[in-house]
């Protein structure tokens, strides 16, 4: 199966953003499903480990595209009420400067008859938002603003024909109250849909003091007026509010990577699968998680179902399929970059005598006899791509076959086969995080080996086996901490997201980053116009 290269959708923490939200701008999200009860081991910084488990409630499932996730994203309430305070201060410094209502025009009756009534230059000036109140619900995310603070001033006047008229100003103290339900789904792997549920805004406080006119005025304002202006006002400040979160969040995505270029021609996929909702508890995301190589074949296993939460003493948490690095290992065998060619100069000098045939003179006569006082040098190959094994009792390893060719290089330079071993090769891998990375450090834990062919007849290899595990550790592991390791896993977070205390949970067939964070949203609040091309709105 042939692959082009796409745009993945990778918004790991978009959710945090939305949880401040009235209105969502269009990007990405993800999501999981749960599992049953697991025993999981806890990988603390001191290496120590320790057995946890939890069983899953019941989620709600909005939306999915195909395919499990191979990395979910689970993030608890408490976490997105965290995230709505950080981003409160940017949403107020954009209403600052206030903004204008739409006259009012209207007829009514009062006291003195039918008279034609107006309210013009409605100003609305020191805007201030409490802090919004997220609930996970059943299928979405409810959204209460108890108070929206601001006060207006207004000029009125009133027309009766041909009898009487009068004009004065009005100043308000006023405060709204929001409410909405967010509910989120995935449309497609590169799209999610926002749909607005019950909004619900309106006074629950309006202190009116009129400048001019007569008392019964005042009564009318009060009673009669009032619904006109809280109409247009409400609209108008959810419509501000709405446009000032747009802008802030746009720009909190737009220093999301969409996807992520490794080089070497392999790209991290981060396309959407699916959203669910924990209520009360938490809401998830979930992504691909899959590693590609460029116009080449992509790997055809399938990752399985993750518990969604192992529980609710950290902010966040993120599980990694061990299809996920399956995939790494086999992007990295498409792009050959875990081939090498291992000589002398690899290995400790101890083992130096691997590489000239005069060391075979009675061990292997044959390959003395081919080349006297000849270098070698051995080709390794991956012979399959290197799988991951991911178990609570043995922990994280990496297996992997590869080909070592024992190359002669004759005095005129010329190469020839001699032989070739079969290698079936362990590494114990421990995952730790810089930077947001989620990176690997391969150590050798095991290794078989076995003549593959031979170009010289047949011999024992078992003397070999020591050397041999000298190569893998010296000339082996350093390419594969080098190319996949090191590289490792990306977390993709926005700008300004650290996380905090990290902590390992290994569950068979996956692991679990679980750590608190802290979050930052940057200040500018200007948007070149090139960020919006990564968005699309729905």
């Amino acid at each position: 199966m042939q692959r082009n290269e796409r745009g993945g959708v990778f918004i790991l923490l978009v959710t945090l953003l939305i949880s401040v939200a009235l209105l969502v701008s269009n990007d990405q999200v993800l999501a999981m499903r749960m599992n049953h009860h697991h025993h999981g081991m806890k990988i603390n910084s001191s290496s120590d480990m320790m057995m946890r488990g939890l069983k899953s409630k019941a989620n709600i499932q909005v939306g999915a595209a195909a395919g499990l996730p191979g990395m979910t994203i689970s993030i608890q309430q408490r976490s997105l009420n965290y995230m709505a305070q950080q981003f409160m201060p940017l949403i107020q410094q954009k209403l600052s400067s206030g903004f204008n209502i739409p006259d009012i025009h209207t007829e009514d009756h009062t006291p003195i008859g039918k008279v034609e009534l107006s309210a013009t230059n409605i100003q609305i000036s020191g805007v201030s938002l409490a802090t919004p109140v997220l609930t996970i619900g059943n299928g979405e995310l409810l959204v209460n603003l108890p108070s929206a603070h601001a006060d207006m001033h207004c000029n009125w006047k009133y027309d009766k024909k041909h009898f009487v008229s009068d004009h004065g100003s009005a100043d308000a103290h006023i405060t709204i109250a929001i409410s909405l339900g967010l509910q989120i789904s995935v449309l497609s792997p590169t799209q999610f849909g926002v749909t607005v549920n019950n909004v619900q805004a309106h006074f629950s406080q309006f202190d009116l003091k009129l400048h001019g006119g007569a008392s019964w005025l005042y009564n009318f304002f009060i009673k009669n007026f009032k619904h006109h202006i809280e109409d247009n006002v409400t609209n108008m400040v959810t419509s501000q509010l709405t446009k000032s979160l747009n802008e802030v969040i746009t720009k909190a995505l737009s220093t999301i990577s969409l996807e992520f270029d490794l080089k070497h021609g392999i790209v991290f996929d981060s396309s959407l699968r699916q959203v669910t909702y924990q209520s009360s508890s938490h809401f998830s995301i979930g992504v691909a998680g899959m590693f590609f190589n460029k116009g080449g074949n992509v790997y055809n296993g399938q990752p399985t179902t993750m518990l969604e939460t192992l529980g609710s003493d950290k902010m966040i948490e993120i599980f990694i399929d061990q299809y996920v690095l399956n995939t790494a290992g086999f992007a990295s065998s498409q792009a050959n970059i875990l081939n090498t060619v291992v000589t002398s100069a690899n290995i400790p000098k101890n083992f130096g005598w691997l590489f000239n045939t005069s060391s075979y003179s009675s061990l292997v006569p044959s390959l003395y006899s081919l080349c006297n006082n000849c270098e070698i040098q051995l080709d390794i190959t991956d012979a399959t791509a290197p799988t991951a094994n991911i178990d609570t009792q043995i922990g994280l390893e990496l297996d992997a076959q590869a080909s070592a060719i024992f190359q002669i290089i004759k005095p005129d330079k010329t190469i020839v086969n001699a032989f070739a071993l079969k290698i079936e090769m362990a590494f114990d891998t421990l995952p730790t995080l810089q930077n947001n990375n989620l990176t690997f450090a391969f150590t050798y834990k095991n290794a078989s080996i076995s003549l593959q062919y031979s170009n010289i007849g047949q011999f024992s290899v078992g003397f070999l086996s020591d050397a041999i595990k000298a190569v893998i550790e010296f000339g082996v592991i350093p390419i594969a901490n080098m190319f996949i390791g090191q590289k490792g896993v990306p977390l993709p977070v926005m700008k300004g997201l650290t996380l905090n205390n990290p902590a390992m949970v290994i569950e068979d067939g996956y692991i679990c980053l679980r750590s608190d964070f802290t979050f930052q949203p940057s200040q500018k609040t200007s948007l070149p116009s090139s960020v919006f091309k990564n968005f699309r709105i729905y």
